[in-house]
């Protein structure tokens, strides 16, 4: 049996909206402790994401002028890669490897239930390997 990711996704995360300011979507992704936030509508299907990279340079000139007009609508990525909870680790840990996205959002029946991170990804392969008997 293949492992998948849905026991170890993070289920209680926070989101972002299109209609939030960028230093309040900066806020709630340095809360989060994460390399970026998916943004959702009001069903709360994804619709994009925002990562710490794409915050940099809008902050940079908000902070210079003094403007907090810049929106999550304004930077968001359209179209980010997702995952569902039934994805298997193996496969997840081999995206992550080849330098896709270090964080994912969890869609199940095309509703955000949670994100992964690379972070839980090595946790749990490390746990597998827990299981491994030595090869002598």
């Amino acid at each position: 049996m293949q492992t998948t990711i849905r026991d170890i996704i993070r289920t209680n995360i926070d989101y972002l909206t299109e209609d939030l300011l960028l230093t309040d979507a900066v806020k709630k992704i340095i809360q989060a402790d994460l390399p970026g936030l998916p943004v959702v509508n009001d069903n709360k299907e994804l619709i994009g994401f925002v990562s710490e990279h794409d915050c940099i340079l809008p902050m940079i000139s908000g902070t210079y002028h003094c403007d907090d007009r810049t929106l999550v609508k304004d930077l968001i990525q359209r179209e980010p890669l997702s995952l569902t909870p039934d994805a298997s680790l193996i496969n997840v840990a081999e995206m992550m490897a080849n330098k896709k996205p270090k964080i994912y959002p969890i869609l199940d029946e095309g509703k955000l239930v949670g994100i992964i991170y690379r972070q839980d990804v090595l946790k749990a392969l490390s746990d597998e390997m827990k299981h491994c008997k030595p090869i002598v």
